[in-house]
């Protein structure tokens, strides 16, 4: 039965150490030090991108203005590129179907492929005799 009381009674930390623990953490927020002391693995920069040939992320980039008025409308109703998923969907819908091969169909080419081969092999055994 004490054993199923030490199980139960949840752990209890001294005042002395609940009170050094908070003030750590108070004194790690309160820092102007970067967060990236604490986390070595992340990048020096929170702007550097890991692709090369951009070195800022497309939120942090800044971009042209519109030279003409948007049409919304037009854009909306524009046809998908290619590169979107509906211009993917688009693309698949246009191919055409591979045509279905049957056991038969099979059989049938294997068969005509094997007389060919036995014809060609007849033919270069009857050069080699002559």
């Amino acid at each position: 039965m004490s054993s199923a009381q030490e199980i139960s009674t949840p752990c209890t930390y001294s005042e002395s150490r609940r009170t050094s623990a908070s003030s750590a953490s108070a004194s790690l927020t309160s820092s102007t030090e970067p967060v990236t002391e604490l986390k070595p693995d992340m990048t020096t920069h929170v702007w550097v991108s890991q692709n090369p040939n951009h070195p800022l992320p497309a939120y942090a980039r800044d971009y042209p203005k519109p030279t003409g008025e948007i049409n919304i409308d037009e854009a909306l109703n524009r046809k998908p590129g290619r590169w979107t998923f509906r211009g993917t969907v688009e693309a698949g819908l246009k191919k055409q179907p591979r045509s279905i091969i049957t056991e038969v169909s099979k059989e049938e080419a294997y068969a005509a492929a094997k007389a060919s081969l036995l014809e060609t092999a007849a033919q270069m055994n009857a050069a080699k005799s002559k």
